[in-house]
């Protein structure tokens, strides 16, 4: 659903900066921010995106059967 996705995507926006200031700045292990977007995003991107697919799906059964059964 949307909000999975808006979710990740914050996380993402979040986490991938912070990533890139700690390694730079506080561990002193220099790096590109498109290395960090490589390695904080891109490599997660395909599960998340596959994550947030699912739960949709099966929030959509759930609600199917919650329906059905109220309509009993």
């Amino acid at each position: 659903s949307l909000a999975s996705l808006a979710g990740t995507f914050i996380i993402y926006l979040v986490g991938v900066p912070y990533m890139y200031m700690v390694l730079n700045f506080l561990l002193a292990q220099p790096i590109s921010f498109a290395t960090a977007l490589k390695t904080g995003f891109i490599i997660f991107l395909p599960g998340d995106l596959l994550k947030a697919f699912l739960t949709s799906w099966i929030g959509v059964k759930i609600s199917q059967r919650i329906e059905v059964a109220n309509i009993r």
